[in-house]
């Protein structure tokens, strides 16, 4: 069994061998071995082995109404600003971006039948294509006497 290296934590792994972390301060123990630390350990391990707080905005701060592709872009342009400044932490800046991206493309897909509505008003419905206008005239290679006879056969 090989002895800890100078620096080293004194505690040993879950495997027996020993640590090899740097111990803290005015201790002989990293912060996973020290038994004077069990219920900060505790907390550590319930936080996910993260000990600081997630910086998120008040709880105060007022709601952002974003509709539009140039409202996205606001609310990433202040999350970055946030993210490089601390105020936010980056955990809940990667929500945002995440979150960001379904907006857009929940935008993106309400544009489309908003002009796919507009177009299908500008054009109307027929019985025979579904449509109408330009539409209704027989397709190319088709004569006026065969689309009618087709119809008959219907």
């Amino acid at each position: 069994m090989s002895t800890p290296t100078a620096g080293a934590c004194v505690g040993k792994t879950t495997t027996g061998t020993p640590c090899r972390a740097t111990p803290q301060s005015g201790s002989s123990f990293c912060f996973l071995h020290d038994p004077d630390k069990g219920e900060e350990q505790r907390r550590a391990r319930q936080a996910g082995g993260n000990t600081r707080a997630a910086k998120v905005l008040d709880a105060e701060t007022p709601a952002k109404d974003i509709r539009s592709v140039a409202d996205v872009t606001g609310l990433l342009s202040d999350t970055i600003h946030q993210v490089r400044t601390g105020a936010l932490d980056p955990k809940v800046a990667n929500c945002v971006g995440y979150l960001s991206g379904i907006l857009l493309k929940a935008i993106e897909v309400g544009d489309i039948e908003e002009r796919l509505s507009a177009m299908e008003a500008v054009v109307g419905r027929s019985p025979r294509t579904g449509l109408a206008g330009d539409f209704d005239r027989p397709l190319p290679g088709e004569d006026e006497d065969t689309t009618e006879h087709k119809e008959d056969a219907a």
